[in-house]
């Protein structure tokens, strides 16, 4: 059974004649008669019953119209979803984003986006930096939100926003210096933590420990976590002190906690939204990407 077919006996079976049938569509009416019968003959079922009054479909012609029918509307939606994805207007953001910026997510005015595409869906994964690159390799998401660093060449990259690097540590913490003295308005040296027990998470742990080389500090790493929220719960349980940046009291209370600036212009830390080729993105992410572009003011890295 062929496509035309199908729509040739649909327009048959509305119009209840072949003549008027065959002017809606701007055929003559022996070529329609014969494609009906070919469509009969391929599915060697009687369709239509021809009268003098026009015709009649068999039980098995209205089967045949009643499933056509929805075919044909499956068609058209299809078609105005094709053309909605290809406006951007339909489709799904499929995002990653790692955990210690999940917080970046109440920056991203997802309400203003979600009100003017009411059709779009958005898919977010958390996994850490290496991840979320592999996987926008990948195709399995389109667009990520890292820090720096990262092998940039491959990406099309915008900076969204530098911020601080801190050390928190819970009110309960038994500190191995004199920092628990230190006012918490005030910024600490990298150093001043050389005999504390850090909590540091696997994406950023190398920055510090680079940064930590530069100062010439050797630090004592008790607690590694892929996971921002499982790192800081661990630093609130009193484990260590964790260096993160700043974004990440975004997503807890703070009331417990000890939060110190760290002076070290190498550990500040750039937010970046990550993404490949805009060819090989949807519509509907390329439209999100301009909807943060707008929202964002671009910082210097």
């Amino acid at each position: 059974m062929k496509f035309n077919q199908l729509k040739y006996f649909l327009t048959v079976a509305e119009e209840g004649q072949i003549t008027s049938a065959a002017e809606k569509l701007h055929m003559t009416q022996p070529p329609l008669s014969q494609q009906l019968k070919q469509l009969e003959d391929s599915l060697d079922i009687k369709l239509i019953n021809r009268s003098s009054k026009g015709i009649e479909l068999t039980p098995e012609g209205r089967l045949l119209y009643t499933r056509g029918t929805q075919i044909m509307t499956m068609i058209d939606n299809v078609q105005n979803e094709l053309k909605d994805a290809g406006r951007g207007t339909l489709g799904t953001v499929h995002m990653g984003i790692i955990s210690s910026a999940v917080g970046l997510l109440m920056n991203f005015d997802f309400m203003g986006f979600c009100a003017e595409n009411p059709r779009i869906n958005y898919n977010v994964i958390e996994n850490d930096a290496f991840t979320l690159l592999d996987m926008l390799d990948s195709a399995l998401i389109e667009v990520a939100f890292t820090r720096t660093p990262f092998p940039s060449q491959s990406y099309n990259v915008f900076p969204l926003f530098t911020e601080d690097v801190i050390a928190v540590a819970s009110k309960n913490y038994h500190f191995c210096t004199s920092l628990y003295k230190q006012d918490t308005s005030l910024p600490i040296r990298l150093e001043q933590l050389v005999d504390e027990n850090l909590v540091l998470l696997d994406n950023y742990e190398n920055t510090v420990l680079t940064a930590c080389k530069q100062q010439g500090v050797e630090p004592s790493v008790i607690c590694r976590s892929s996971n921002a929220i499982t790192a800081l719960l661990c630093a609130r349980a009193g484990l260590g002190i964790m260096v993160t940046p700043l974004n990440m009291l975004d997503m807890t209370d703070t009331a417990d906690l000890l939060i110190w600036k760290i002076d070290c212009p190498s550990l500040v830390s750039s937010v970046c939204m990550v993404w490949k080729s805009e060819l090989t993105i949807s519509a509907a992410t390329q439209k999100f990407i301009l909807h943060i572009k707008r929202h964002f003011v671009t910082p210097s890295i």
